[in-house]
């Protein structure tokens, strides 16, 4: 589309006219909102989280309503950063060059919240990084549907590299009783502290379901 992956806030909410003059928080992409700390020995700072969206704190999984501002702790090892509630987000490990991207695995990280009966579709392009195969079928898209309580994986192309082999829900109040995937039981940890749910994939998954 030509948008830049670094956004001011007002290009993703231009109808929240709260957002029009705000210089020190930006969008990465349409789902991941950073508010850096732009001065020295500051530990906390307010954050206008914007409305037309819910969010949730990506370090502590709480939940927020968008059009208000939050206080929020910014201890020196963590940027607060917000994600917006029904988001599908991949992440990878730091690479140090393009040739480790091929067999570098991919995180989905799920922002949990989604309203029933209003879905979410992402679609995560993949390939070398490096060479001209993108050009040819030496690639792969992935889409990815999210509803409550359900996750729907449908793959395109040929590229092999980069699996999904993780799944990340942030924002979950509770443990839930089960996550499954082709009728059967996945492991998984829960840390309440974050929030957070983790699950090992095997990268092959077509449809993942959490049972609460």
């Amino acid at each position: 589309s030509g948008a830049p992956v670094m956004r001011p806030v007002w290009y993703e909410f231009p109808k929240d006219e709260l957002t029009y003059l705000i210089s020190d928080e930006y969008m990465v992409g349409g789902d991941v909102l950073v508010a850096p700390i732009v001065k020295q020995g500051t530990l906390s700072r307010e954050v206008y989280l914007p409305a037309g969206a819910d969010w949730v704190n990506w370090w502590t999984g709480e939940k927020f309503e968008g059009g208000k501002a939050q206080k929020v702790d910014a201890p020196i090892d963590r940027l607060p950063i917000f994600v917006r509630v029904g988001a599908v987000i991949p992440t990878q490990a730091v690479l140090q060059n393009t040739t480790e991207m091929a067999a570098s695995p991919v995180t989905l990280n799920v922002v949990a919240g989604i309203a029933a009966g209003n879905p979410e579709t992402s679609v995560l392009f993949e390939d070398a990084g490096d060479g001209y195969g993108y050009r040819g079928s030496d690639w792969k898209e992935v889409m990815i549907q999210h509803s409550r309580g359900s996750l729907k994986i449908s793959r395109t192309g040929k590229f092999a590299g980069q699996q999904i082999r993780f799944l990340e829900i942030v924002g979950l109040d509770a443990r839930p009783k089960a996550v499954t995937a082709a009728g059967k039981d996945l492991a998984f940890t829960f840390d309440a502290a974050a929030r957070r749910v983790k699950v090992e994939l095997s990268g092959t998954e077509t449809e993942i379901s959490l049972v609460r």
